[in-house]
């Protein structure tokens, strides 16, 4: 038994030395700076290739914590937070590998504000949630780069771009109530319904339902779709026009067989009822598309 621990122990006397020495070769350099009156500012770790690796903590002269973030050869990684003087989360962004950055903002109540993917560091993308300040959603927004979609304009022969004001373009909105439910009066956005895979059984066709920006004179909206493969490759163009309140019926190519996408827009016109529109113009045309996007099976 006394010989069984002592080989242990040699053996766990080795491993530390091995590491220690493993460790001593790697040229780690920690770097501090400092406020012009002797504050410490921030500390930061860089490797033998001079990149950030490791927690990089920065200070407010007070000595509380500002920003936390976590870097792996250089890139951002995990969780980066960031404070206020009181110690209060400001906000923070998440990264994940292969994924856009996941940024949340919240309130100085510590209640989140708001939380979405980001690009280029400013630009909203995607489904963004926002919350009030007593901790209920308010609304989702849906904000979409139209460049994909401004590429078929050609093979349509109808020009988007007239209808997209900027990027990020605002796709699709949903107010909420305290309690939960939609505001439809406010919100804009559609229901798209179709079977992930395609068979020679299945239905070839998806249907889309649409809550109309405002309510207005026009009673009918516009459906352009194509059928596009993983390579981009268009085939299948088609529109419809439908009454508001039934149903678009988006009719499929099941000849087009593999990974697909059906991708189009929804174009909404019409005109602003009285007291609905910015200028407060009774007359004042508006129009409204809609990007959409879903990836199926074709077999």
């Amino acid at each position: 038994m006394k010989n069984t621990l002592i080989y242990i122990f040699k053996k766990i006397v080795l491993v530390v030395v091995i590491s220690s020495f493993f460790y001593g070769c790697v040229d780690v350099k920690q770097r501090k700076t400092f406020y012009e009156t002797g504050e410490l500012k921030s500390i930061s770790i860089y490797d033998q290739n001079g990149l950030k690796n490791g927690i990089y903590k920065e200070y407010y002269k007070t000595g509380s914590i500002k920003v936390v973030e976590n870097y792996e050869n250089g890139s951002l990684i995990d969780t980066s937070a960031y404070y206020n003087e009181n110690g209060i989360k400001n906000s923070e962004f998440i990264y994940s590998p292969n994924k856009l950055p996941f940024f949340k903002k919240y309130y100085p109540n510590g209640q989140i504000g708001q939380e979405g993917y980001i690009m280029n560091d400013t630009t909203l993308i995607g489904w963004w949630n926002f919350y009030s300040e007593s901790g209920y959603l308010d609304s989702k927004i849906n904000y979409v780069d139209p460049k994909g979609y401004l590429e078929i304009k050609d093979e349509i022969n109808w020009d988007i771009e007239k209808y997209i004001a900027k990027f990020p373009h605002i796709n699709e909105s949903i107010f909420y109530r305290q309690d939960g439910t939609i505001i439809n009066e406010k919100s804009n956005f559609f229901n798209l319904y179709m079977e992930d895979t395609l068979t020679d059984d299945s239905k070839a066709w998806a249907f889309i339902e649409l809550t109309p920006q405002v309510a207005k004179t026009t009673d009918y909206y516009e459906v352009f779709y194509w059928q596009e493969d993983t390579k981009g490759k268009v085939a299948h163009i088609d529109s419809t026009i439908q009454k508001l309140n039934k149903p678009a019926v988006l009719k499929l190519d099941k000849q087009i067989k593999g990974n697909m996408y059906l991708k189009g827009f929804i174009l909404e016109q019409g005109i602003y009822p009285d007291g609905n529109n910015k200028n407060n113009d009774s007359s004042s045309v508006y129009s409204k598309i809609m990007f959409f996007e879903r990836y199926y099976y074709s077999l």
